[in-house]
């Protein structure tokens, strides 16, 4: 292990972290869907995804995050379980060209994570799984729907405004501290 690394954090829940020496590594924007229009999708066959397209949905999450976003495995299935309902959704039968993770606790749920093979890009395919995740979080009576994205993708930032989501007033943060080789904070 060479650096310890915190999940995304609101300011308040940065403070013991940056007292202790921990450096800010990404920024990311916080946008909120109030699910109170729901846009049109465009026509994209969206199926459930299971256990076995997980290694498809890998290598699509490989092609379109540089490597410190990039799903593994074990962060893949944390996604799926990180709340108490979840809804893992794919593009593509023999060849996977997307998919979207999207998780529900109480009133709201959470966009935990969309990729797009980047050769599929501006097919509509992110925008249908976005909207499927919205209109699964409007039935299940959720108040908002929430996703976060680096400060600089500004891909991924318009195509959610453009759905209806508006940013929060506080974004949040990933905090990271490097460790020696003994282990210990350097």
């Amino acid at each position: 292990v060479r650096q310890v690394l915190t999940p995304a954090l609101r300011p308040a829940e940065q403070e013991p972290f940056l007292e202790l020496g921990f450096e800010v590594r990404e920024r990311l924007h916080l946008l909120r869907h109030p699910l109170d229009r729901i846009p049109e999708a465009p026509d994209v066959s969206i199926r459930r995804g299971w256990r076995f397209d997980h290694r498809a949905a890998l290598e699509v999450d490989r092609l379109a995050f540089s490597d410190f976003w990039r799903f593994d495995d074990a962060a893949l299935v944390e996604a799926r379980v990180a709340t108490p309902t979840t809804r893992f959704r794919v593009v593509g039968r023999r060849r996977l060209t997307g998919f979207a993770v999207t998780g529900m606790a109480g009133p709201l749920a959470y966009l935990q994570r969309l990729a797009v093979h980047p050769d599929r890009h501006r097919r509509g395919i992110g925008t249908a799984l976005v909207v499927d995740s919205l209109r699964w979080a409007a039935r299940h009576h959720c108040d908002a729907v929430l996703v976060n994205t680096q400060e600089h993708n500004d891909v991924a930032l318009a195509l959610y405004q453009n759905l209806g989501f508006r940013p929060e007033a506080q974004g949040l943060a990933v905090l990271g501290r490097r460790l020696d080789a003994t282990g210990t904070f350097a």
